[in-house]
């Protein structure tokens, strides 16, 4: 594997900050894959043993990265270039804990939307943040509890489900 500089795109780089984010920064020992990203063919992967969140793998990931647990601590939202830093150790397989059958149903919500909705329920305070679905195209409730028992409340209208370019991608 590489440890030299790859020169990244600016998607990319959001990409992979958002990824890193459930990367377990404070694993040591037998859990110390979990502080970087398994690089798959088909995904990057990150996860802290309670989220998990993927990414298709970029094409200079694939080449020269594939089947490898990698850290990218000099990543910086201005950063241009990465220098992955290989982990040894084995990464969870994943897939044992991915949803099997069919999905009850989907429901498609604006990003915008829910990201302000959540951001008001962030931090120390809010120890609890509660999700309702009532149908596909019905509202999502969303309940956030603090801490002090103080209570936040939003309302988020679905949009369409539709996919135009397929299926929704997992890894």
């Amino acid at each position: 594997m590489t440890t030299n500089p790859i020169p990244v795109t600016k998607g990319e780089n959001q990409r992979l900050r958002w990824l890193l984010k459930a990367a377990d920064k404070d694993a040591d020992g037998t859990r110390a894959v979990l502080t970087g990203a398994s690089i798959e063919h088909q995904a990057m992967v990150a996860t802290d043993g309670f989220r998990l969140q993927a990414i298709e793998t970029p094409y200079y990931a694939r080449v020269e990265l594939e089947g490898t647990v990698a850290r990218f601590d000099d990543l910086q939202a201005s950063s241009e270039t990465v220098t992955p830093t290989p982990i040894e150790g084995q990464f969870p397989d994943y897939h044992v804990i991915m949803p099997k059958g069919e999905p009850v149903f989907e429901i498609a919500l604006d990003g915008k939307l829910l990201r302000e909705a959540l951001e008001g329920m962030k931090g120390g305070v809010f120890g609890k943040v509660t999700l309702r679905f009532y149908g596909p195209t019905q509202p999502v409730e969303v309940f956030g509890q603090a801490n002090d028992e103080s209570r936040v409340y939003a309302l988020i209208m679905p949009m369409h489900p539709g996919h135009e370019n397929g299926e929704p991608w997992r890894p």
